[in-house]
């Protein structure tokens, strides 16, 4: 420390402010690295959503072909034997 107590010589004030000068820079880069990282992450995420919501809905219709098939094909076989006879 200076020659007062609780006093810096402009010395130590310069090279504490340099310090803090660089310090903020890494800190910049930092945040920018994780800025960068984040908009990735936000764009995975979103076509990993659109491709879920994709396979719910193949999903979903392959259930309801298979729920309601039967009843189409009897009522097309019923009707069939209608017009036949």
């Amino acid at each position: 420390m200076g020659e007062k107590e609780g006093w810096y010589s402009d010395r130590e004030m310069f090279e504490m402010i340099q310090k803090l000068t660089v310090e903020l820079t890494e800190t910049r880069v930092a945040v920018r690295k994780y800025n960068g990282l984040w908009e990735k992450f936000d764009k995975v995420d979103r076509r990993l959503t659109a491709i879920e919501q994709r396979a719910k809905g193949r999903a979903s219709v392959g259930i309801a072909i298979r729920e309601w098939g039967g009843w189409v094909v009897g009522i097309v076989a019923v009707a069939a034997v209608f017009l036949k006879g």
